[in-house]
C-alpha cells in the first residue's frame, strides 16, 4: 500500500515538472543568476554599534562592500534588540544615559582576534 503511494507521488511529481517543464526551468535559471550576482559580494569593511533602546539595548553592525556592476560602495544595515541582561557590564557603562549609538568595533575586533 505505501509503495502504491510513493510510486503514484513520483509519478505526480513527473507528470507536473513535466508539464512545467520551461517555466520550472526559467524559474531555477533566474534564481541561479541571482545567487551568482548574491555569491560575488565581498565585504570590504564593517562596524558595529551598540544604541540604548526604551526596552533593551540594540545592536547595529554596518557591512562595506563594492557594487561590482556601478563600482560605487554599498552600506548593508543590520539591527537587533537585546536585552539588556544579555549585554556586558563594560557595555552598558559605555552608554551613561547617553541614547546615541556607541562603537564597538573595537570589542568585535577582541573578539576575533582572542
Amino acid at each position: 500500500m505505501i509503495t502504491w503511494a510513493i510510486l503514484l507521488g513520483v509519478a505526480a511529481v513527473g507528470f507536473l515538472l513535466a508539464t512545467f517543464w520551461e517555466e520550472v526551468r526559467t524559474w531555477l535559471i533566474r534564481g541561479w543568476e541571482e545567487l551568482k550576482k548574491i555569491s560575488e559580494i565581498v565585504v570590504a569593511g564593517v562596524k558595529t554599534f551598540a544604541v540604548r533602546l526604551a526596552d533593551g539595548i540594540g545592536n547595529i553592525a554596518k557591512y562595506y562592500s563594492r557594487n561590482k556592476i556601478t563600482n560605487e560602495w554599498e552600506e548593508t544595515v543590520t539591527r537587533k534588540k537585546v536585552n539588556e541582561s544579555d549585554v556586558p557590564p563594560d557595555l552598558v557603562a559605555r552608554f551613561k544615559g547617553s541614547t546615541v549609538e556607541v562603537e564597538t568595533t573595537d570589542l568585535l575586533e577582541l573578539a576575533l582576534a582572542g
